[in-house]
Formats: C-alpha cells, structure tokens, sequence
C-alpha cells in the first residue's frame, strides 16, 4: 500500500514535493503544455494550506543532455507562481550551501523552487550521494512525479529510501492505483513508496 501527502503531518515541516514539471517551450517558443503543473496542483495547495514549507524539484529537458542556461527552471517557476497566486523564492541550484540557506530560513506556508535537477548528474545517476543532499533539506518527501515513475533517479527512488515520511502525492496516488486496479506490475517509484 502507498502512502499518501494526506496520512502525514506536514505542519511546519520541510515537504519536498518532487514534481514533473518537464515542460520545455514548444516550436517557436510557443508557451508550454501546463498539463503537468495542473496535474501538481492540488497537492503543492494541499502542502501550503498545511502551513508546510515547500520545496519544489524536478527536471526538465534530457537529464543526460549536457547543462546550459537555457534548461533553467525560472520560466516554469514563474508560470507556476502565477497559477498559483502567491510568491516563492527560486534557488539557483538544486543542493549546497545557498540552497540549505533558503530552507532553513523559510516559514511556514512558504514556497521554494529548486533549480532543474539535471543540473547535477548524480540525478540521472541514482547517485546515493546525491539523494542523501536532497535528503538535507526535508522531513516529508512527496512523490509527484509519476511521469517519471518507470525511470531510476536519485530523487524518485533512492530520495524515498532515506527519508522516513515519504509518501506519494494526490496525483501520483491517482495513477498508481490505476494502475494497481489493471494488475500491471508496480514501477520502481511506486515500490519505494509502498509501505
């Protein structure tokens, strides 16, 4: 059984929600689907009305691709500060120093939003040393991204194994009891948050 954001206390907690906001502009610079951030929605509200404080990650663009400025998160930030209607801090890396600076000066009901985690190969990689810094910066991890859910990242399937509230979010339940209910073998996100 997986857990789920609503059978854990989040109130004043670090939740990190990992999100699958891979939402690169379409040709011609067109604006990008916002399916995915509508799909996030509910929960990252959820986590916000809990007065918890939020860190938002995710990736964008081929992880295995080599980082440039252009794969910043900060257009997808925005548009999701917009959707949302309240503001949030963006950080100009997904770990390290400045990024654990921003977290523990954070409130309750606060928004942070990591810069795409591809800008770190340990991602990609399923590096343990990786998921242990992102596991720095929380007490809640919330699995959102369930898009991503057939590949082994750091931040889906290592990340769950060191944090001892990890738990899926609205969405993510959604699908994996959907496909729970089809008798379709569990993928390897959904078996790191099964209980």
């Amino acid at each position: 059984m997986i857990r789920t954001i609503k059978n854990v206390a989040l109130t004043g907690r670090r939740v990190f929600i990992r999100v699958d906001f891979d939402l690169p502009p379409g040709p011609g610079q067109r604006p990008f689907d916002e399916a995915r951030i509508d799909e996030a929605l509910p929960t990252i509200r959820y986590a916000l009305e809990q007065k918890a404080r939020v860190i938002l990650a995710t990736h964008q663009g081929n992880p295995r691709a080599k980082w440039t400025a252009a794969r910043t998160l900060e257009p997808v930030a925005q548009r999701l500060v917009e959707r949302l209607g309240r503001e949030a801090k963006f950080a100009d890396d997904c770990i390290g120093d400045g990024v654990r600076k921003l977290v523990q000066d954070m409130r309750d009901g606060e928004l942070l939003i990591l810069e795409n985690l591809a800008i770190n190969p340990g991602e990609i990689q399923n590096e343990r040393a990786f998921a242990e810094r992102l596991s720095e910066l929380c007490d809640v991890l919330v699995n959102e991204a369930f898009g991503q859910a057939n590949r082994a990242l750091a931040s889906t399937t290592t990340l769950p194994t060191l944090v001892q509230d990890a738990c899926a979010g609205l969405y993510f339940l959604k699908e994996a009891n959907r496909l729970d209910a089809a008798k379709v073998k569990l993928l390897p996100a959904c078996e790191a948050l099964s209980a």
